[in-house]
């Protein structure tokens, strides 16, 4: 599942959380993107509705904020530089005053995974064809 920010009120996360962990097959990990206001909610519901991070549930965040260094179990995030954008912003300011210059190309920031303890280590069965056909 994905928990995106749109007026993160923890009662429309909460409600979320529900009605994603009510369906027959429920997520087995969670998304979160936008505001860190989202994770620590998350963070306080699932345990509330009977589900345990990582053991029911792994929760990966897009994004990092000091605060997050707070959460038990230590949440794992996609970190972006600010070093490294602010190089490449740099950069294009510069050849555009010196050569009068605006890049051609998409410049790529890929963000480094911080590794946390709220993702499970879950073995997932590669699919086989006969089953797949019996469905």
């Amino acid at each position: 599942g994905i928990i995106q920010s749109c007026a993160a009120r923890p009662t429309a996360v909460a409600a979320a959380a529900r009605r994603m962990f009510a369906r027959a097959h429920p997520p087995t990990a969670v998304l979160v993107t936008g505001d860190f206001e989202l994770v620590i909610s998350l963070y306080t519901i699932l345990p509330a509705i009977g589900l345990r991070i990582p053991r029911d549930v792994s929760v990966l965040v897009l994004g990092h904020s000091p605060l997050l260094d707070f959460l038990h179990p230590f949440p794992a995030c996609y970190k972006f530089s600010w070093e490294q954008w602010a190089s490449r912003i740099a950069r294009i300011i510069g050849n555009h005053a010196r050569l009068g210059l605006w890049p051609t190309k998409f410049w790529k920031v890929i963000p480094t995974l911080r590794e946390g303890d709220s993702v499970a280590n879950r073995r997932v069965e590669p699919c086989r064809e006969s089953a797949v056909e019996a469905a």
